[in-house]
């Protein structure tokens, strides 16, 4: 099963640590995290995994009726914020815990672990009222659309197509 590992981050403490980053050169990879990566790859759990820009240039997108509304960060403050991610394939929670546990990340901050995948999301209870009755949720068949665009947009490899 796949897993999505979300690093949580405090923006200005890692803006401190390296005060010459720039939008297009953000942070150097530490040598934690590049044995970190080689490390999920040799184990054959790596599926993908990125840092994300800072959060001030964040794009806010929801539909009201069929008008999309777009907002432009920055956006309320608050210490952590979502730094990166990687996405691995893990036999359970608990693998997948402990290798978020080995993240360089998880000394800084919190990593939010969460499974991936359509399987994951028919038994989450309470979501809604639906998963428990059977029924799909369109607002969770609109992430599993959107998200392989969304990693590719954060990678800076492709953008999700908006209707006009």
């Amino acid at each position: 099963m796949q897993y999505m590992l979300l690093i949580h981050v405090d923006e200005a403490a890692m803006a401190a640590r390296a005060p010459t980053a720039t939008p297009e050169k953000p942070y150097e990879m530490t040598q934690p995290y590049l044995a970190y990566n080689e490390a999920l790859k040799k184990a054959g759990v790596w599926v993908a995994g990125n840092r994300l820009a800072p959060s001030a240039s964040a794009t806010l997108v929801s539909m009201r009726g069929d008008k999309t509304e777009v907002l432009d960060g920055p956006f309320a403050d608050s210490k952590e914020r979502l730094g990166g991610y990687y996405i691995i394939e893990a036999a359970d929670l608990d693998t997948a815990i402990q290798w978020a546990a080995r993240c360089p990340a998880a000394q800084m901050g919190p990593i939010e672990v969460r499974p991936i995948g359509k399987a994951g999301l028919r038994g989450i209870r309470g979501h809604a009222g639906r998963a428990n009755q059977g029924q799909r949720c369109r607002h969770c068949e609109l992430h599993l659309l959107l998200l392989p665009e969304v990693i590719h947009r954060i990678a800076g490899t492709a953008r999700i197509p908006f209707p006009a």
